[in-house]
């Protein structure tokens, strides 16, 4: 039951969303599209639908406890526990320490050119407001993906070794579909940053679930990809195949980003199991 109106709940949302963005471009006068596929270039349309974005989530957050007769607070406290809060930490400097020797290779080897891609005043700019983003970012989409949508999967289900397994993949992969909502680049596939976001949603979801269903180990991990990702953009330029190296958009994907990926995904099982 509570899986249902989970579903019901992200449905709703969705259709608020795309109810927003229907009047929005209407009073605008451009051409109506799927949600996040419009064309729009104002400034009002896209402000108003991050805004948007960050209401409905908080809506779903706030909300579905209350279905459970408990407040945000009664459902979300053991989940971010004050003793766990290193693992944030430790989720974070894990990501960044392993990202680190992964960048040089991938300069040592021509595969990325270290450049300002936007001039240095503006390059240094975007990096630095960049750094604003990672936390809240990553809280906001554990509390849905894992402290909503795997933990009920689990409740739903239970903890045995094929619950978990398929809470894993099911909540992995809608981790990375609704990446897809938004249009990607005209020059990158869809294929390997499916894979990769698919591989990163299942390493937040074991880190959740192996961390004694805590949030703060995903929200670092989480956090720390989001940092690596946004901090070098502004001066990465990518040479390399994306099936082995990824994008400036989606590092972790291609084959070195996986690989990467799966070692995190061993040192939180050998170092965070039962934490």
């Amino acid at each position: 039951m509570n899986l249902l109106i989970l579903t019901g709940m992200g449905v709703a949302g969705y259709l608020l969303f795309w109810l927003i963005q229907s009047v929005m471009l209407a009073a605008l006068g451009e051409r109506q599209a799927w949600p996040m596929r419009y064309e729009s270039g104002s400034q009002v349309m896209r402000w108003t639908m991050k805004i948007a974005i960050q209401v409905i989530w908080i809506a779903m957050l706030v909300l579905f406890p209350l279905t459970q007769g408990q407040t945000v607070i009664e459902y979300y406290g053991d989940r971010f526990t004050p003793r766990r809060v290193d693992a944030l930490l430790s989720g974070l400097g894990l990501v960044v320490l392993l990202y680190l020797p992964l960048m040089l290779v991938r300069v040592a080897t021509g595969w990325v050119i270290l450049r300002p891609i936007h001039g240095w005043h503006k390059s240094i700019l975007k990096s630095l407001r960049s750094l604003l983003t990672p936390l809240p970012l990553a809280l906001m989409e554990e509390a849905v993906f894992r402290g909503l949508l795997v933990e009920q999967c689990l409740v739903a289900w239970g903890d045995n070794t094929l619950a978990i397994v398929v809470t894993v993949a099911l909540t992995s992969t809608a981790f990375s579909s609704v990446h897809f909502i938004r249009r990607l680049g005209a020059d990158i596939p869809w294929c390997w940053p499916a894979m990769g976001l698919l591989l990163f949603g299942a390493l937040l979801a074991v880190a959740y679930i192996v961390s004694g269903r805590s949030m703060w180990l995903p929200v670092g991990l989480h956090a720390g990809g989001i940092l690596v990702t946004q901090s070098v953009r502004p001066f990465v330029e990518y040479k390399g195949s994306g099936w082995l190296i990824g994008y400036r958009s989606f590092p972790m994907c291609g084959l070195t980003g996986i690989i990467a990926m799966i070692i995190v995904c061993v040192c939180v099982v050998l170092f965070f199991s039962g934490d």
